[in-house]
Formats: C-alpha cells, sequence, structure tokens
C-alpha cells in the first residue's frame, strides 16, 4: 500500500512539474516508450470498453502453466507493469527464447508472452506491431488528466467532422480512457457556443500496434491545439509584423533623395511601425527604414495566413481525395497471408463505413474475412440495440435487402456481445454471387433489444465492389 502510494505522489508530481515546464508543447508531456522500454511502475488498464479475448495474458508462472484470465471480468482494472524474463520454451523450431512481461495487480503477478525474443523486439520493435492487446497505457490518461483537463486551447488545425474552426478557443472538460489504439477520450466545450465535442487521441503512441496518420486520425494533441496563454502572446507579438512578396529598398529618410540603407527580399518579415507623408515606417532587424507606398510590396501577416491556409485546403483536399480513392479501389487488408502459428491463409479487410464510404465504425460497417477456404462477415453498428446474440431464443441477424427485392439473412455465431453493436456471420458461395448481382436497397440490424433499418446508405454497391477482395 505504502509502495502504490508512493508512486502516485512521484506520478502526480511529474506530471505538475511537466504541466508547468512544457506548456508550450503539450505533446511533449506524453513520452513514446517501445516496448523494450518499459518501466516498473508503468499503468496499464484493461479496455473499459467491447469484447476481449487475450489468449497470451495468464497469471504468474515461471515455466510457463500459468492460467489465462478473463479480462471482460476485469475491464477498467489497472495493472502495473514490474520486469521482463525471458524463457526458454518448445516452439516448432525445438527450444526458442520468448521475452514475457510481468504484470502485478493486488499484489498478484501476471504474464504477458509477446512470442517474440527480446533482439527481434529491440531490433525490429515498430516493424513487428507489437503490443500488449487490449490494454490502454493508462499513464498517458493520467499526465492527459493532469496536462489537459480544465484548461483552455486554441484549435489552430481543423480536428474530426465537428472542429472545424480554426483559431477558435475550447475549454477541456473530460478526460476517460478509451482503447489500446487511442487512449485517451477527450470532451471539449466550444467557449463561445457552449457546444460540446469528443475526440480520441493517441498521444504518446505507447502500447499502439498501428501507425497513428494525422489527417487520418488525431496522433498530436500539439498539432491541432495551442494554450490559451501562448496563443493570446504570440497573437499579441506578431499583430504588427507584415512579410515583403517582392525585393525592395528601405531609404535611412521618408524623401525621395534620402539614402538607401537595406534591401528587403521575398519573405522577409518586418515590423510595421506607421505610416507617414506616404511613405510606410518599418523595422528590419532592428533598424529602422522608409519605403514609399506605391514601392512597398509587403502583405500583412493575417493575409499571409489566409493565403497560406488556402493552399493548406487544397493539399488536404487532394490528400482526402487519394485516401477516398484507396479506400474504394484497393482491398485494404489489415491481415493477408499465412498465419504463422496455424498455417492457414488469411485475408482480413478494415473496417468499411458503408454510409460515407470511409475506413471507420459508424451506423452501418462490414469488415470481410477469408480463413483458408470459408468466408465470414463482421457488421459492426454504433447504434445501441443491446446485444448481439448467438442464442436460438433471441438469435441477432441481419438482413440484407438488395435493388433486386432479393434478401439475404445472416445470424450471429460468436460469443454474446453486448458493447458496441459486432455481429459476425459466416455466408457461402452462394450468397456471394447473389450479392454481388445488385446493390443494396435497405438493411435491417436486430440485436437483443432493438432493431434498426437503414435505407439509404451512400456505399450501395460496396458488396458488389469488394467482394473480389476474399473471392
Amino acid at each position: 500500500m505504502l509502495k502504490n502510494t508512493f508512486i502516485k505522489v512521484i506520478l502526480l508530481l511529474i506530471c505538475q512539474i511537466a504541466n508547468t515546464q512544457n506548456i508550450n508543447d503539450v505533446q511533449s508531456n506524453f513520452k513514446f516508450y517501445e516496448i523494450t522500454e518499459f518501466r516498473d511502475g508503468m499503468k496499464f488498464m484493461v479496455e473499459p470498453n467491447g469484447y476481449h479475448i487475450n489468449p497470451y495474458f495468464k497469471t504468474y508462472h515461471k515455466k510457463g502453466r500459468g492460467t489465462e484470465i478473463d479480462l471482460n471480468q476485469l475491464k477498467g482494472q489497472i495493472f502495473e507493469f514490474r520486469r521482463y524474463e525471458i524463457r526458454d520454451i518448445k516452439c516448432s523450431q525445438g527450444e526458442c527464447q520468448r521475452l514475457f512481461l510481468i504484470f502485478e495487480k493486488d499484489g498478484n503477478e501476471f504474464e504477458y508472452n509477446t512470442y517474440k525474443t527480446k533482439n527481434e523486439l529491440e531490433n525490429q520493435g515498430g516493424d513487428l506491431k507489437i503490443n500488449v492487446q487490449e490494454f490502454i497505457f493508462y499513464d498517458d490518461v493520467l499526465i492527459a488528466e493532469q496536462v489537459l483537463k480544465g484548461k483552455e486551447f486554441y484549435l489552430i488545425k481543423s480536428l474530426g467532422y465537428n472542429l472545424r474552426g480554426t483559431n477558435k478557443l475550447y475549454k477541456i472538460t473530460d478526460v476517460k480512457p478509451n482503447s489500446s489504439n487511442f487512449p485517451v477520450e477527450i470532451e471539449y466545450t466550444d467557449v463561445e457556443s457552449g457546444s460540446k465535442y469528443k475526440q480520441e487521441f493517441r498521444l504518446s503512441g505507447t502500447n499502439e500496434r498501428h501507425t497513428c496518420k494525422s489527417y487520418i486520425n488525431a496522433c498530436s494533441f500539439s498539432e491541432y491545439f495551442i494554450p490559451k496563454e501562448q496563443f493570446e502572446q504570440k497573437k499579441e507579438k506578431e499583430k504588427d509584423l507584415i512579410v515583403a512578396y517582392l525585393p525592395f529598398k528601405l531609404k535611412s529618410k521618408p524623401e525621395n533623395s534620402a539614402k538607401e540603407i537595406m534591401e528587403v527580399k521575398v519573405g522577409d518579415t518586418l515590423k510595421y511601425l506607421g505610416f507617414s507623408n506616404n511613405y510606410y515606417i518599418v523595422e528590419k532587424n532592428g533598424e529602422k527604414g522608409y519605403v514609399e507606398r506605391h514601392i512597398a510590396s509587403f502583405y500583412l501577416k493575417d493575409e499571409i495566413k489566409k493565403e497560406r491556409d488556402s493552399i493548406i485546403k487544397v493539399e488536404l483536399e487532394l490528400r482526402a481525395k487519394e485516401l477516398k480513392d484507396k479506400i474504394l479501389n484497393d482491398c485494404n487488408y489489415y491481415i493477408n497471408g499465412i498465419d504463422e502459428f496455424d498455417g492457414k491463409t488469411k485475408m482480413f479487410t478494415e473496417v468499411y463505413n458503408l454510409m460515407n464510404k470511409s475506413l471507420s465504425i459508424g451506423e452501418f460497417s462490414v469488415e470481410l474475412r477469408k480463413i483458408d477456404n470459408s468466408r465470414y462477415i463482421r457488421f459492426h453498428s454504433n447504434e445501441n440495440l443491446g446485444c448481439a446474440s448467438p442464442y436460438e431464443s433471441k438469435k441477432s441477424y441481419v438482413k440484407v435487402k438488395l435493388e433486386n427485392n432479393d434478401i439475404l439473412t445472416f445470424y450471429h455465431i460468436g460469443d454474446i456481445n453486448c458493447g458496441d453493436f459486432s455481429l459476425f456471420a459466416t455466408f457461402s458461395q452462394s450468397d456471394l454471387s447473389r450479392l454481388k448481382k445488385s446493390p443494396i436497397k435497405t438493411v435491417r440490424i436486430s440485436g437483443t433489444d432493438y432493431y434498426h433499418d437503414i435505407d439509404s446508405l451512400e456505399w450501395d454497391k460496396f458488396f458488389m465492389d469488394k467482394l473480389e477482395c476474399i473471392k
């Protein structure tokens, strides 16, 4: 108990120091740790949402005979990392070394088998995409609570679908643990309007197995937000700055016959001091000079920003188009190859959102899978439908009605799932052929408590476009 209290006090002090020293670069508070750099006392939380299957996390046993843990009974529980252990175990090559991560909770120890050697992880860790599955790096949450919660920030880059207005002031009102990929969900309030928004953030990226793409996801906090004090100081400092867009020369006096004292080049930043007798008065490198109004060739800084923002907007639109083209025209597998453990050929696509043609979970999303010659489909929905149940008395299903009035029904075959609605089903070669014949007309998703009908899919030709990926 004393040891745990001491660790909490130290962590709190570190957060407070970080908050004071790094307020101008909030992201620097969130240090990234490779899986081989974990330290004693680092905290990890079992994801509070979803259904968990993690066969690699067991009770501790020196000889590897620990008992598998049902993480569904431990949602939201916090474990502390303690140490690494390198063990000799039997494998397909005979004898192998494997790196185990040892955790502690309430005086009991647990182990996580990385199925890799320490050298493999150190030399190729980023490429191997190894993490402690279904665990949040909880230190990110604790630091976010100290550094972000209750503080005001200006948005300097458009974020998500809701926070589009840059240079607007927001207050962070809440910080919650979220998932292993994005450990923190942050709630913002628009200070002016009172509107509330939520956004998942990656922050340090510790225990994250995917590369974060900033044009899709919120990775670095400081990429989007700047503290209120810093923003206002910067704005005050830059309010009188101007930038040259053509070269010209400054004179020593506001007279035609005055001596030219310095040259201004394209892109030089000057300080605007005033205007008198048809001359601009400016300062360059601490030296004052004059330039006639009809010769002066500079933008006010705000105008430069507007021009820059328009260029950024075009670049983002082009990048979004490239991403959209990739989603529509590629298979976008996140697994495609032979499983080294069971020897099965596996093809798993990303999750496609049929409501807006993106890679995300929404009102109706679909993931396609093929394992050897068997095909599967997983339907996702953020609608509150109760559970996805495989039991005959209340079996969950998804019905897909095509434009040609053909109706296909997919029944849930997985375990009961009472988080976000996720239904796992098989489909046959016959189903595949029928789905490819006609666009989707309407869909019914049925859980244990409610059902939900969707009759306006943006991607109604999804199956016609993507079933070739698992043919």
